[in-house]
């Protein structure tokens, strides 16, 4: 963390006493019953910022918690823009100019993460900080927003001259309350918990229900989430080469990222890749999936099963292989059988006496390949 800024006007959500000032620190969100609108719930502190920043950068390889997407090599310039019940679109747009020019701002902000959003197309106030910060060269990724919706009619996601970030689940189809549509750049993790809390996204937190207390970590689901992962991936590319273009950052973030393994329609050009993007800039290969291996046959023996395979990859890092057994003319479901080391070509399997099926695949960090099934081989018992 350096510097940084408090930009938010009304005591009356800044919930630190004041108005603007220098300290960036989060005294906490928390509001009253009714405090906020007639009827509003009561809410304790969500230290949201928290939990963004870490995505971006927790400290990594400290053996605690978790680890931050920017892998040490960026620092948090926290900038308050929201608290209790809100905040102004005249404080948000301050804040981007401060973050991106401020004559008082010596740690001036080469990305900006925009995890907020509201109602409405973008206005002229918004569009005019927004220009002003990129002219300076400054990246602005932003959230498409949580409401599963065109997010043309929110801001900041239909702004110009931003990255707009969609959020996937867990399978990598689109978050059930992800928004959508021709605004959307491109996608990144933003969990869902609604399936269980650890299908969403462990970050920073801290115990306080209103003012700050102990640190600790949380799972979060949101498109707030998303564009962390996605912020600090332009971040590293800064890091890489600091001269690149907010132009550049976002035409190598969208044309590296992946394809959607499930259903994520109107999300984008695909989820975001950090390794592709990264080997785009300095020139590398950018990483491929494996070959599927050909060849693949199943020889029986005396309770076993010898596997053949010829390897058509010069990248994997492993095969995964898997069977399935057949029972009074049905076919049950493929289980696991090992990952084979990479470059190996040859596998025997120990099986009770029945008819089986073997499938086998290539894989890499990036990747699989597709199934390459065996035929049917009978096994007599041992």
């Amino acid at each position: 963390m350096v510097g940084g800024t408090d930009m938010i006007t009304a005591q009356s959500i800044s919930n630190d006493g004041d108005g603007r000032d220098a300290d960036p620190s989060d005294p906490g969100d928390w509001g009253s019953r009714g405090e906020c609108y007639f009827g509003s719930s009561a809410a304790n502190s969500s230290w949201h910022g928290t939990h963004v920043s870490g995505t971006i950068s927790a400290f990594t390889n400290n053996s605690a918690g978790v680890a931050g997407v920017g892998y040490n090599k960026i620092n948090i310039v926290p900038v308050r823009i929201l608290g209790k019940c809100g905040g102004y679109t005249s404080d948000i747009a301050d804040a981007i100019v401060w973050a991106a020019t401020g004559e008082d701002n010596p740690n001036k902000a080469q990305v900006i993460n925009m995890s907020i959003g509201g109602a409405g197309s973008c206005n002229a106030t918004y569009q005019q900080a927004i220009d002003t910060a990129v002219a300076a060269g400054t990246t602005i990724v932003v959230a498409a927003g949580n409401s599963d919706d065109d997010a043309e009619n929110y801001t900041p996601a239909s702004c110009n001259n931003v990255i707009s970030v969609a959020a996937t689940n867990r399978t990598g189809g689109r978050a059930y309350y992800s928004n959508y549509g021709d605004v959307v750049d491109l996608a990144a993790p933003g969990g869902e918990t609604s399936t269980g809390a650890r299908d969403g996204v462990l970050s920073t937190l801290n115990e306080g229900t209103t003012v700050p207390a102990a640190p600790t970590y949380a799972y979060y689901q949101g498109t707030s989430m998303a564009t962390p992962h996605v912020a600090a991936v332009a971040g590293l590319l800064y890091v890489k080469k600091p001269s690149i273009t907010p132009a550049e950052v976002k035409t190598i973030l969208t044309s590296t990222a992946r394809a959607f393994p499930e259903s994520c329609i109107q999300c984008g050009s695909g989820i975001l890749d950090a390794g592709a993007a990264i080997a785009a800039l300095d020139g590398s290969v950018t990483p491929t999936e494996p070959a599927a291996p050909s060849n693949f046959t199943a020889i029986a023996g005396a309770g076993t099963v010898t596997l053949n395979w010829s390897d058509q990859s010069t990248n994997e890092t492993g095969f995964y292989i898997e069977k399935r057994r057949k029972f009074s003319n049905q076919w049950g479901t493929y289980r696991s059988v090992v990952t084979a080391a990479a470059d190996s070509t040859s596998y025997q399997d120990s099986v009770f006496g029945g008819t089986y099926q073997y499938r086998i695949r290539s894989q890499n960090s990036t990747g699989d390949s597709a199934w390459v099934v065996s035929g049917e081989v009978s096994v007599s018992r041992n």
